[in-house]
């Protein structure tokens, strides 16, 4: 995906500390092109978010809507951390899940957690090196490396995985 179109809207606060507040137009016709035929119809043409970004040009809180389906995530900076003997930048992420609740049958909508939590260490690259989350009690925690260097990957038996509901 590509940047098609930003706007800076001016300074802000999040959190009382001052952000400068972006409107960002994502392209995805890229990704699109890598998805099955029948799938790229389900993408939007574009994504519409709001970034707001710390003086350090880190993220601190996005919103975003795909298709109608808005959602809000809000950052707060925890300081400087270690992933591998790599300087990172740790934050605590909250994920705001009603709107997203409210794309869902009723049925579902109950077992989808008001909002998501999840602690994220990024690299001087901005690349996220660890993420751990706690949704609903099942806990996960995943560390990247040598990003950027090929990965060899092999998909899973048909019988070991399901269908993205696109």
């Amino acid at each position: 995906s590509a940047l098609k179109d930003v706007k800076y809207l001016g300074t802000d606060t999040v959190d009382g500390d001052k952000t400068y507040k972006y409107e960002i137009t994502v392209d995805t016709k890229a990704m699109q092109a890598k998805l099955p035929a029948a799938q790229q119809t389900k993408v939007p043409a574009t994504v519409d978010e709001t970034v707001w970004l710390d003086e350090q040009n880190h993220a601190r809180k996005v919103t975003f809507d795909i298709s109608g389906v808005k959602a809000e995530m809000t950052m707060s900076n925890i300081g400087e951390d270690t992933v591998d003997g790599d300087k990172t930048y740790k934050y605590d992420i909250t994920i705001d899940t009603k709107a997203m609740q409210a794309k869902l049958p009723a049925a579902q909508q109950t077992k989808v957690p008001a909002t998501v939590d999840e602690t994220v260490w990024l690299d001087e690259q901005n690349h996220a090196r660890k993420v751990t989350f706690d949704i609903s009690g099942v806990k996960a925690e995943m560390t990247m490396s040598n990003i950027g260097e090929p990965v060899d990957v092999t998909a899973p038996p048909a019988a070991d995985t399901v269908k993205a509901p696109m």
